[in-house]
């Protein structure tokens, strides 16, 4: 879902923060700030995104839900008494720019935490730069840790659900429906890996994996990946990716009028991925979504109902689109939510202490459950469900009209 190569950027210039509201919008610029009035007495949080580059897509969306957040809690009483001033950089889609801009927001800004990257090669690159400069950073990349060691990862948290969460859904999904031969399509990145890496881990699955096919990420026609997979005689097909390639095999699929049912990743529920795909081709595929986006067909039980909605309000608050619940604002509104209910278990704005309180943390987010600890630092309880495209709107596979 998340790929992007490091391109090493130049010595950075001087950059401008300028002191805008959470609602103001983002710019594509080197920094903007969020939610306070940038003055000594407020809390300094940064935040490192993908605003421009092949990733902005991700990285936009992250930042606005981080600045909505900032607002929210701003207009409610900040945090310990005082306003939050978010600092928001752009990366540009290279993750050795993103090192950088972490030494940056500790050493200029003097930043207590920071939130983001997306981007997984983003997220394995700044979150060492934290743990030199003893900030925690909670990221959103959805494959934690990574290549990460133990030593990196001190400072490093995630609020994103891990990828794995997604498969167990489509695992169990499997089984209720008795699909006993998958096929998988796969463009060749590491997050597309992912897949076929976890399906080998486990021991128990009720179906076999009957071909990975792969092409090269960005390819022009993909029908003999396609053609291989279904001449597998699959009962199901799992698409790994995201973005023009999860279109295009969604466009294959159609052109070619294959009839198996597709499935896909998180990042296909959002409107702009309809409209490129189109509602005709999108028809009958399932594929993983925020509960944010099937908020009203929640159970009333839902442990963390209120927090989505809370969510949702305050998108709407800040002037901002939540895309029907399936934004990755999501991710950058529960990154700041986390590190806010750090700080006020601390007591404090010290870095020292905010990375203590995430170790011993039970947090309810709009995004999931989270129990971190010393030795799980992302902690995910939940966090995805599966939806159905019905031809218009995408519907909780848990709906009886589903």
């Amino acid at each position: 879902m998340k790929v992007r190569s490091a391109v090493v950027a130049g010595v950075l210039g001087a950059v401008l923060a300028t002191s805008l509201t959470a609602c103001g919008s983002s710019s594509a610029s080197d920094a903007d700030s969020a939610g306070g009035s940038g003055s000594g007495g407020d809390i300094q949080l940064g935040a490192v995104y993908s605003l421009t580059g092949p990733t902005s897509v991700l990285g936009l969306q992250d930042s606005e839900g981080a600045k909505a957040a900032v607002k929210y809690l701003n207009d409610n009483g900040g945090l310990l008494g005082k306003q939050i001033n978010l600092t928001v950089l752009d990366d540009k889609s290279q993750p050795s720019l993103a090192v950088q801009l972490v030494g940056q927001l500790t050493s200029r800004n003097h930043v207590s935490a920071i939130v983001g990257p997306d981007e997984q090669t983003a997220v394995t690159a700044a979150v060492p730069a934290a743990a030199r400069a003893q900030v925690p950073i909670m990221t959103n990349g959805g494959s934690w840790p990574g290549p990460l060691k133990a030593d990196q990862q001190k400072w490093g948290w995630a609020a994103t659900t891990p990828t794995t969460v997604m498969i167990d859904q489509f695992i169990d999904y499997f089984k209720a429906t008795g699909v006993k031969k998958v096929a998988i399509l796969g463009n060749g990145t590491s997050f597309s890996d992912a897949l076929p890496a976890y399906l080998a881990t486990k021991t128990d699955l009720p179906f076999t994996v009957v071909v990975n096919s792969k092409f090269t990420s960005g390819a022009v026609d993909v029908s003999p990946q396609v053609l291989q997979a279904v001449n597998a005689k699959p009962d199901f097909v799992m698409s790994w990716m995201s973005g023009p390639d999860a279109v295009n095999v969604v466009k294959t699929f159609k052109r070619l009028n294959v009839d198996v049912p597709l499935g896909m990743n998180g990042g296909t529920t959002t409107p702009s991925f309809v409209d490129a795909a189109g509602k005709d081709a999108l028809t009958g595929v399932i594929a993983g979504t925020y509960s944010a986006q099937l908020y009203d067909s929640l159970p009333a039980d839902t442990a963390n109902k209120t927090q989505v909605k809370a969510y949702l309000d305050g998108m709407a608050a800040a002037g901002l689109d939540a895309a029907g619940g399936a934004s990755n604002a999501i991710m950058g509104w529960e990154s700041v939510m986390s590190l806010a209910d750090a700080i006020k278990t601390a007591g404090s704005a010290d870095s020292e202490k905010i990375n203590t309180a995430l170790a011993g943390q039970h947090f309810v987010g709009a995004m999931s459950v989270w129990t971190r600890t010393a030795d799980d630092h992302a902690g995910a309880e939940g966090g995805y469900l599966l939806a159905k495209f019905d031809g218009n709107e995408w519907k909780g596979l848990s709906n009886p009209e589903s």
